[in-house]
């Protein structure tokens, strides 16, 4: 098949390519013929060929093809292709695909992160900068484990923002650092 015959190729066929038809013709489908591609299709697309995806080939994955990328494949993807990922779509990965690509997100795509993905970041994700770009409604799904674990300047950063379930996790260890600015900030409600 010519390129141009390859973007005439339709959604209910895309499941009767084989995966060396579709390796043959990956780099010349359309970015609406790639959301057809199969979940099985999928799986057997080397780190190489999803390092080659275009930006636009990147923005058009669905949640669930995004979401069944194996370790290799989750992390063939370059910081612009991370960059280039939507709200839905990095609501819609795993904990461990988080982790992986975690270094690579945006402030603005670390707002998008769901109650599970931020109850599952470890301590050294959970950066000042991280910290600062979580929404008020994110920090409500911080673990008490995950708070027991912050240093002064990262509980800083959210103190005022912890809900009446939360501030019980503050250590002994932890409040005793607080200024007296911090505590006067926290509401009746907190304390």
């Amino acid at each position: 098949l010519s390129p141009k015959q390859i973007t005439y190729i339709i959604s209910s066929q895309f499941e009767f390519i084989t995966f060396s038809q579709l390796t043959s013709i990956l780099s010349y489908i359309s970015v609406i013929q790639l959301s057809y591609v199969t979940l099985n299709q999928i799986s057997f697309l080397t780190p190489g060929q999803i390092s080659a995806f275009t930006l636009s080939q990147v923005s058009i994955l669905t949640p669930v093809q995004l979401n069944s990328f194996s370790s290799n494949q989750i992390t063939a993807l370059s910081s612009g292709q991370v960059a280039a990922l939507s709200m839905t779509q990095i609501a819609a990965i795993t904990i461990t695909q988080l982790n992986l690509i975690f270094s690579s997100l945006s402030s603005k795509q670390i707002s998008y992160m769901s109650s599970i993905q931020i109850s599952g970041l470890i301590n050294s994700q959970m950066t000042v900068a991280l910290l600062s770009n979580l929404t008020p409604l994110q920090i409500t799904y911080i673990t008490n484990t995950q708070i027991i674990a912050l240093s002064l300047t990262q509980l800083s950063v959210i103190l005022s923002f912890l809900t009446t379930t939360q501030i019980p996790s503050i250590t002994i260890t932890q409040i005793p650092l607080l200024s007296s600015s911090q505590i006067a900030a926290l509401t009746i409600i907190q304390i």
